[in-house]
């Protein structure tokens, strides 16, 4: 039987490794060991995510994606780094709309950019570069794309294809851990790391392009949804 899926921070400790149990995810910040059950923590940040609506297609509950989000983090080397996580999980919940979407929600914004979507709602290329980077879809995709250097060399079936490719369950919810990874400075990553909210916002304005605007609605949702991760991964925002 699969052990449940649990987030867990792990204090600053002198060895170099722990092991951790299928399921989990280990990481180190505060000075005690901390076990957060991924499901019920997903569902305080996205409380829409209990269940999904027939008519959404690409939607997916808490249940779902909780082992999805886990294994993404500790193959992207995210374990030990509960603020990352913090930012990967808020990200990809505000852009997912609490996973309903995998293409953006609006018809006509899908069909003009049909190569945007994942769970962070990532553009063509990067969408592009995330798909070749996989080699457990690298035939699939070397099928689409033939030789095409670059997104904007496909056609648009070809997006739509490759589109659907990421859409799948096992690569659709790590999409937020890859862009962290690989297209985040180095600088971000330790704002991020510093656990203070000037370290998210620098993140959000300088990686993933949304400029601070606290008078916005869309902001506020998305720091809305920063705050309740940080709350239910039982970190504390710093000053």
């Amino acid at each position: 039987m699969r052990a449940p899926t649990a987030f867990v921070a792990i204090g600053l400790l002198a060895s170099a490794a722990v092991a951790a149990p299928s399921g989990s995810i280990y990481a180190r910040d505060e000075a005690k060991v901390e076990r957060i059950a991924a499901v019920p923590a997903l569902l305080e940040i996205a409380p829409d995510s209990k269940s999904c609506a027939p008519e959404l297609t690409g939607c997916a509950t808490a249940e779902q994606v909780a082992p999805l989000l886990a294994e993404a983090l500790r193959d992207y080397n995210f374990h030990e780094s509960p603020w990352e996580m913090a930012a990967i999980i808020s990200l990809t919940v505000h852009e997912s709309a609490q996973f309903k979407y995998r293409a953006p929600a609006n018809a006509q914004h899908a069909e003009e950019f049909p190569l945007k979507g994942t769970s962070n709602m990532q553009s063509a290329d990067f969408n592009f570069q995330f798909a070749k980077s996989l080699p457990a879809i690298a035939k699939d995709v070397n099928d689409i794309v033939k030789d095409a250097a670059n997104a904007s060399s496909l056609n648009k079936d070809q997006m739509k294809s490759l589109l659907k490719v990421l859409q799948r369950d096992e690569t659709n919810f790590a999409s937020g851990s890859w862009f962290l990874r690989n297209k985040c400075s180095e600088a971000d990553r330790n704002g991020i790391k510093t656990g203070t909210r000037k370290g998210w916002v620098d993140y959000i304005s300088n990686c993933v392009g949304v400029k601070e605007n606290t008078q916005d609605p869309e902001w506020k949702k998305r720091e809305d949804y920063w705050v309740k991760t940080v709350k239910a991964m039982k970190l504390t925002v710093k000053t």
